[in-house]
Parts: structure tokens; sequence; C-alpha cells
């Protein structure tokens, strides 16, 4: 079944992606509806419910600075609005970067004079101070050293032995900025710390029964290496047994966490099931250029790989992104051949009209886009424009970086085999192979800057060689050998290379 003007009509669930749901209420253009909220809230700057809308549309339009200026308006009636504060960490860190500014909204969680926070120890709390201090007020600290950063993970993690842990948002916080200045151990050892107390708090009382919570439990326990367990709680959960759409959100993560441990099986199941309830536009198409097929999943990273031979004799070769141009001068190395490409948020309006050309010239055969992007993108009507369902739904942070989010979305199809080309997962010499994007570097409003403050690369890792472990997937070159490392090893790996920076 496919939607028509009578329905279904689809909407984005945000566990099982892409469903039907209810018909929508009509939508005015965001511009003109983004005008209508800056009018109405400068008419009255007390409207927290006006504000809140605002801070989303802005969000919703990569407006990450006018975003952030919108919540701490909110901020400045209700400073300690959980939501308010997570949403103004993550707009921060991708767009103006003032770490001080930021820092100076979430302390204000930490309780000084009651509760459990280390923020309470006044060494910790200099140290934590000195990580968000600025740079021309102290000219001699242009980066955190690594003694830094040691020193303050190490005081966190002592402190919850005790039981005296930050609050979730300024955890996250933390970690962002020790990313940011190239820590990604350090900040991966506090990402840890967040999910053992999630699973430490399930022992000692009851997770509400609620997909959220549930939810919650799941991504900690899967990013701490326990995906089984994961399966098996979702599993339990029979409080959902009446209700269709919770179960379906439960399975979907059951199928998840199953597939992080190296077990395909149940998440290829799920995913013909919910085709066969309904199939999406484009599904069909995917199914016939995948199933049964070896196909190439190529990298944008300059790996020194020359590969470009084996890649073009694939059945079909996927990419992020089509760029002819980018190709015909790396062609030893990359391959010629795009016959599937995926697009991300960022891509969408810069790369369709050369999609559409290629398409014509029958040079690209199919391009997937990510779920959220159906709302302000499906009323094109491109049949070579497909809006794959759903992402995996139990990462850390975010969603899962382009190679990752490739291969979850071909395995559902059955293919013969996938194979990894040109990716060294950020332990190379360089992000991407120059010209492949004009900008490979952490700067106020980098779209580079969802790597840490949307993503979680260890768990990237992590999954990626669950699923080479499963056989469904393999890695040539410089991916089949940074895929060998042990997490330790890559860990080392990443913060040598210096690239994330």
């Amino acid at each position: 079944m496919t939607e028509d003007s009578a329905g279904p009509w689809i909407t984005q669930d945000w566990v099982v992606g892409l469903t039907r749901g209810e018909a929508p209420t009509p939508q005015a253009p965001r511009a003109q509806v983004l005008h209508e909220l800056e009018t109405a809230s400068a008419a009255d700057p007390a409207d927290l419910d006006l504000l809140k809308k605002l801070a989303e549309v802005y969000r919703q339009d990569g407006q990450f600075d006018a975003a952030m200026r919108a919540w701490e308006r909110v901020l400045a009636v209700n400073p300690t609005y959980r939501r308010g504060l997570s949403r103004l960490v993550s707009v921060g860190a991708r767009g103006c970067m003032d770490w001080p500014r930021i820092w100076s909204a979430v302390r204000h969680l930490e309780p000084l004079k009651k509760g459990s926070s280390p923020y309470r120890n006044p060494a910790l709390r200099a140290q934590l101070d000195a990580l968000f201090s600025h740079p021309h007020a102290h000219p001699e600290r242009r980066a955190i050293s690594a003694e830094e950063a040691e020193a303050v993970v190490a005081g966190l993690e002592d402190m919850a032995q005790g039981g005296r842990q930050l609050k979730p948002t300024t955890l996250t916080l933390v970690l962002m900025r020790l990313q940011f200045d190239g820590h990604f151990r350090a900040g991966f050892r506090l990402r840890e710390l967040g999910a053992r107390r999630r699973i430490a708090e399930a022992l000692t009382k009851p997770v509400t029964p609620e997909v959220r919570a549930v939810r919650d439990l799941l991504k900690a326990l899967t990013y701490v290496g326990q995906p089984a367990a994961a399966a098996e709680f979702a599993g339990m959960q029979r409080w959902a047994k009446d209700e269709p759409r919770v179960q379906q959100r439960l399975n979907k993560m059951q199928a998840d966490a199953l597939l992080a441990a190296g077990k395909p099986d149940r998440y290829v199941a799920y995913s013909a099931g919910v085709r066969d309830d309904f199939t999406l536009p484009g599904e069909e198409h995917m199914r016939a250029l995948v199933e049964g097929k070896r196909i190439a999943v190529v990298g944008p990273a300059d790996t020194g790989d020359e590969l470009g031979s084996v890649i073009d004799d694939y059945d079909v070769v996927v990419r992020p992104r089509y760029q002819p141009d980018f190709l015909a001068q790396h062609t030893a190395s990359m391959g010629s051949r795009t016959d599937i490409a995926y697009y991300s948020g960022f891509d969408m309006g810069d790369f369709l009209h050369t999609a559409a050309e290629a398409v014509a010239r029958g040079e690209l055969q199919l391009v997937n886009a990510r779920p959220f992007t159906y709302a302000s993108h499906h009323h094109l009507g491109h049949a070579w424009l497909r809006f794959y369902r759903h992402d995996y739904s139990l990462c850390p942070a975010g969603g899962q970086l382009g190679v990752q989010r490739m291969i979850y979305d071909i395995l559902q199809f059955s293919p013969l085999e996938i194979t990894i080309f040109n990716s060294d997962f950020y332990t190379g010499s360089q992000m991407f192979t120059p010209g492949w994007r004009p900008q490979d570097r952490f700067a106020p409003g980098s779209h580079i800057n969802d790597i840490v403050a949307a993503h979680d690369i260890r768990f990237d890792f992590q999954f990626t060689q669950a699923l080479i472990r499963s056989g469904k997937v393999t890695a040539r070159g410089r991916a089949a050998a940074v895929l060998q490392l042990n997490m330790e090893q890559y860990l080392d790996a990443v913060e040598a290379a210096r690239v994330l920076r």
C-alpha cells in the first residue's frame, strides 16, 4: 500500500520511523511560520510557549545561533527547564561554540548547597569552570591538555563511586567540550559513566512502563556492550502487548539490540514485516536493486587504497551524495560508478538538481534521503527519490554516521554481501579526500560539529565490528585493517591522527 490523496498519511515516529499516521494539519511554509512566530514573540516576549516554538523552528532551519538566543530567553524565566537546557547545549555546540556562554546556563543545574552533585566539591568545580573559561581570559590555555582532561574525568569517576554524579545535560556538555578539543577517549568514559548510572538505577527501582524510559535503558545496555541483555529486556515488556504502536516500537528496538550483538535476522524480518504492512514509495525499487546483490559502500576518506576497479566490479555501488566531477578526479581510488546515493539533511537542497540530471542520463538509479526530510520534500514526487523508513533506534547520541547509516538501511533488503571501501573511521591523515566537502574542521556553524554533537564514533565503530562478525558485512583495504583493531587501539589511533579537531 502506498500513500495517495486519501491516505494512508505518513508521519515520522521517533522509534519506528516513517509510518502510518493521522491526516496532517495543513502547515504554512516554514519561512511564513518563522515570521509569524518572530512577530508574535516580539509583541509578547514573556510567552514561553511562543519562544519554545520559535527556538524549535530555528533549530529545524539550521539557524543554531538564533535558536540558542531563543532558548536563553526561555531559560531566563525558567533556568532549570531541562529540555531547554538540553536543546541549548545541542544548538550551542553546533552553532556558536561559545563555551563560557553555554556553561553559564547549564552549570545552574548543579546545586551548591544541597544534593549530591560533584560540583559541590571546590577543587572539581574549579576544574570544570576552567574547561569552559574563555581563551582571551587565559591566553596561555588555548587548548585543554590531556592532563586536564584526565583530572576532570577521573574526578567525576571517583565521585560516581560514592553516588555523586553530574546531571545528564551537564555531563553531556562536559564530554562535548573535551571531545571538541580532541580528547575523545575522555568523552567516551563520561558517556559510559552516564550509561552505567542508568543501568544501576534500573537495578534499584523498576523502570517506568513507558517507551522512552525503556529505550533509555536499552541504549545504555547496548552502549556498555550488553546488547543481548537489552534485547531480552525489550522482550519482557508485557505491559505493551495490547498497544500495537508501543509493541511495534519495542519490536524495533529489540531487533536493533540484536543487530548490535551481530545477529541481523530479527532486523531483516522486522523490516520485511513493516513493508508487507504498507510499502513506502521507492522501497520496491530499492529492493530490486539490492536483494541478492554484491554491494560496495564507498566512503569519502583518502585511505591510500587504489581499489577503484574492484569497486566498479560490484553489482551496485553506493555512496554518500552524487558528485561526478569529484569522482572523475579520483577514479583509481573511488571507482567511477554511482548507482545509489544517500543524502543527509544538509545535502537535500544543494544536490537534488544534480541528481535529477544524473538520473535522466542513466548515471544514477536512486537517491535515498533521511526520514526526517520526508515532510519537507516528499511533495516533489520524484520516482528516483526514496525516503528510507527507519534509522537505528539505540544510538547513545543522535544517530549513526554515514557509512553505518547506509549499511543499516541496505541490510534490510537482504543483499548477498556488503563491502566497505574508502573509510578509515577518522584514523587517517585527513578527514575526507580533498574536494569532497568544503569544510572538514570543527568551527562555529560547521556541519562537521555534528560528529561530536549528534553522533558517537565509538559506538559506530563497535556497531560496525558487530556487523563484520555477523558475516553480512566485509571491508577492503584500510577499512579492513582499522576494523581489526580492538577498541583501545582504535581510540589510540583516533587521538593520534588528530583529524577530528
